[in-house]
């Protein structure tokens, strides 16, 4: 079996029995997320076919056009968790051994999440 290709991987996503079970709305989010990723992707690196080829530097790249996007937190946040979600269940038919996308609490490694700022909010 060949690793998914990153033109396929949504297809791929969409019909995985171990993703979660997600609305309607949900999954158009998250294909839209894809689909901007996938959209960079063929732009700046071409060669890059397959999901197990992104790596941390790609994207941290990714990541840098997001902020440059001037993306709020949020919104930068759930691209990246979208990305980290689709690389983990898509880990075995992928044949994915690192998830560039994933933060490990614990160690406090990986993908960086923004923090929203706090508003002071006035009762």
């Amino acid at each position: 079996m060949r690793a998914v290709k990153s033109a396929h991987a949504w297809s791929a996503y969409e019909s995985a029995g171990n993703r979660p079970d997600s609305g309607p709305r949900t999954l158009e989010g998250y294909a839209s997320q894809f689909k901007r990723f996938r959209e960079w992707l063929a732009d700046q690196h071409p060669a890059i076919t397959e999901l197990r080829q992104v790596d941390a530097k790609t994207a941290n790249e990714y990541a840098a056009d997001l902020k440059s996007a001037r993306v709020s937190p949020s919104t930068y946040n759930q691209h990246v968790k979208t990305l980290d979600l689709v690389w983990s269940i898509l880990r075995e038919p992928g044949k994915i051994t690192v998830n560039p996308w994933a933060w490990d609490k614990k160690s406090k490694t990986g993908m960086t999440r923004l923090r929203l700022e706090k508003i002071a909010r006035r009762k």
